[in-house]
């Protein structure tokens, strides 16, 4: 169900967003979820200063990646790290 819930989406979801649209009872298992599915490589995602944003990388405009996200691998997931931008804060 979280896959098909990524796919659907138009821009990267938080864990909240995507417990709610999956039906998923407890955000602590959407979570669990959503990290064994980075680490084997079938979502990405980045940490945020407040929790994680998941996404398909396909599902996301090529210049936004190139851009703003800086991808890491780690343990065979990729998982994307905000890189600063000239003239942006």
């Amino acid at each position: 169900m979280i896959l098909e819930v990524l796919k659907k989406a138009e821009r990267p979801l938080d864990v909240k967003k995507i417990q709610e649209l999956a039906g998923i009872a407890h955000w602590s298992v959407a979570l669990n979820h959503l990290l064994q599915l980075l680490i084997e490589g079938q979502i990405a995602g980045f940490k945020t200063s407040k929790s994680w944003i998941f996404f398909l990388p396909e599902n996301l405009p090529k210049t936004l990646l190139e851009e703003k996200l800086q991808p890491k691998n780690t343990l065979g997931g990729t998982v994307y790290g905000l890189r600063e931008v000239k003239g942006e804060s």
